[in-house]
């Protein structure tokens, strides 16, 4: 009697604790992709509880999932804080919960807490999730460190960055020969003044790799320092220096200034020979209007009327 048991509580300690453990394989998921969780136990249950962490962040509940089979079978999700909701699927039995559209706050440590009934402590499943992006080109970024180089001299350093998407990610470099790598640093002794050469930097996470090519001369002259000793930049022909601007920006002014200058005495020249003319209109218009005197009145009258004493008048013209 006491062996059987001692069986069964052995049997019973080893099943509940099966569910308990975590799942040492970490869930793989993909931004904007969705990361499904599967439950493992056949039991009845009155509900799940899922929680989640992140971090040093303690549990927190962010959904239950209740099953209800009257009037059909279905699951009820509720207490949804707002990060989840509308982003939540879950099976018709809640043994499966599906996040979509995923995000990288949502990586962390899951956990199903599967209450089977009131009087019994509930079975707990572990999910860690971490979410990776896939990554392109665009997403690596490379720089040059020249504080150990000096005129020519020294080292130079290439450091490549995958932006806040470096979790479990390995970096490469190309050519490896011809330099010191170590991850996502390339330590180069290489001459700014040799041939240009160019270095490539792969990156690789688990659920893609990406890779950026630069050329060696240009983004080392690009960051270069202002430090003495150091070489000057190096200028695109497209791009010109800061003193030819600033030449180019005082010739054009001066060539407004004069277009302007110009204009001015053209308008003043004009508006004289303009003020001539009408002065030579108005003596022209005084010594050709004719005088007509009055027969009987000198002085000059300027309309022919009706009257009774029949004056007339003389009127005298220009020759």
């Amino acid at each position: 009697m006491i062996s059987k048991t001692f069986l069964h509580l052995w049997f019973l300690s080893v099943f509940v604790g099966s569910y308990g453990e975590e799942n040492t394989e970490k869930m793989k998921g993909i931004l904007g992709e969705p990361a499904t969780f599967l439950l493992n136990t056949a039991e009845q249950f009155k509900k799940i509880s899922w929680l989640r962490t992140k971090g040093k962040q303690d549990l927190e509940i962010f959904v239950v999932a209740i099953p209800r089979k009257d009037p059909e079978e279905k699951c009820e999700l509720s207490d949804q804080i707002p990060a989840y909701r509308g982003r939540l699927s879950v099976s018709k039995n809640c043994t499966m919960l599906q996040i979509n559209n995923l995000n990288q706050e949502d990586s962390g440590t899951y956990k199903a807490q599967i209450q089977i009934a009131d009087d019994k402590d509930p079975i707990s499943e572990i999910f860690p999730l971490r979410v990776y992006k896939r990554l392109l080109e665009a997403d690596l970024e490379i720089v040059c460190d020249r504080k150990g180089y000096r005129g020519g001299n020294g080292t130079l350093q290439l450091n490549c960055s995958a932006g806040s998407w470096e979790d479990d990610a390995t970096f490469s470099w190309a050519p490896a020969s011809m330099s010191d790598s170590t991850g996502r640093s390339l330590v180069t002794r290489h001459s700014l003044e040799s041939n240009d050469l160019n270095f490539t930097c792969n990156v690789e996470n688990p659920v893609s790799n990406a890779s950026k090519t630069v050329y060696f001369l240009k983004i080392c002259s690009e960051h270069q320092e202002t430090t003495p000793g150091m070489l000057p930049p190096r200028q695109t022909e497209d791009k010109p220096t800061g003193s030819t601007s600033k030449v180019i920006w005082s010739i054009l002014a001066v060539v407004v200034l004069i277009i302007c200058a110009g204009l001015f005495v053209w308008m003043m020249k004009k508006r004289g020979s303009h003020r001539k003319q009408l002065d030579s209109a108005r003596q022209s218009g005084k010594t050709a209007a004719p005088s007509c005197f009055d027969s009987a009145h000198p002085t000059p009258i300027g309309k022919v009327g009706n009257s009774s004493s029949h004056d007339f008048r003389i009127c005298s013209h220009p020759m």
